[in-house]
């Protein structure tokens, strides 16, 4: 791997994520959003491992500043779309007051979402990423690829830091830096296709799908529990409590199953 295949590569998701922005402003929203979220992660994955083979050359933190703020306003839609999935999940039939709530919310969020680009006329989003990496070049295809590797090794102790640690938000961390993961080795996969076992990357997928369905539902949780207190009516607010509990309890049962794969992934990881 080259500098030019990263940069073909940035360029490529550059120019999925313009397209999902697009579509998000001819109305084309929920399915929009979540990939441009994608797109956007998987860019800011990219630059942390651009950042971590050529520290002294290029800084991630500075490279994603311009995406930022298009990364947060859609992250609060997507949160709003996430707790109408969960509700619809749910089947909660009697939640006609926090429906409405959810759908204001939404349609100020993306309404904003789609405001971004008049504050941005000239999409400097969606600069060419090779602007910023083109210095990069003296950097050979062997050390990229020991970086890659190097770079999941870090991610992976960063996830047993967390583990060990007591920081509230940790399992939302690892979340992330699992994502990262993935996404790292997505990329090589598609150009050593042995990078890793079929057995291993299934176990990172499945983690990855136990503490997305955890997050989804921390989120609701979150939300409906703000939205809750609006409620007037004693037989709402008991409604809302039962929502909360069963929430909440599925949420343990899915951290649980969380720690017993990340506890089998650690122990048996050959990346």
């Amino acid at each position: 791997m080259g500098i030019d295949h990263l940069i073909q590569h940035l360029d490529e998701l550059f120019s999925t994520a313009v397209s999902h922005y697009i579509k998000i402003r001819k109305g084309h929203e929920e399915e929009a959003i979540h990939q441009l979220r994608v797109s956007l992660k998987k860019i800011n994955a990219v630059y942390q491992l651009v950042a971590f083979v050529a520290p002294q050359s290029f800084k991630a933190k500075l490279a994603f500043g311009p995406l930022k703020e298009i990364f947060n306003l859609s992250g609060a839609v997507r949160d709003l779309q996430i707790t109408h999935q969960v509700i619809r999940k749910y089947q909660i039939a009697d939640k006609e007051n926090i429906q409405k709530s959810l759908n204001d919310e939404l349609v100020l969020a993306i309404g904003q979402l789609k405001e971004w680009k008049k504050r941005n006329p000239r999409g400097k989003l969606f600069v060419l990423a090779g602007v910023s990496t083109q210095h990069l070049k003296s950097i050979s295809q062997t050390r990229w690829l020991k970086g890659m590797v190097g770079y999941i090794d870090h991610l992976f102790q960063n996830i047993e830091l967390l583990i060990s640690s007591k920081r509230k938000d940790k399992w939302h961390q690892v979340r992330i830096l699992l994502k990262r993961i993935r996404f790292v080795i997505d990329w090589a996969s598609s150009m050593k296709k042995d990078f890793i076992s079929p057995e291993e990357y299934k176990r990172i997928r499945l983690l990855g799908d136990l503490l997305g369905d955890w997050h989804d539902r921390v989120i609701a949780g979150e939300k409906i529990r703000l939205l809750a207190t609006e409620s007037t009516y004693d037989q709402e607010k008991k409604h809302d409590k039962e929502f909360l509990k069963k929430l909440s309890i599925d949420q343990r049962s899915l951290l649980a199953a969380s720690r017993v794969y990340l506890r089998d992934l650690l122990a048996n990881r050959l990346v």
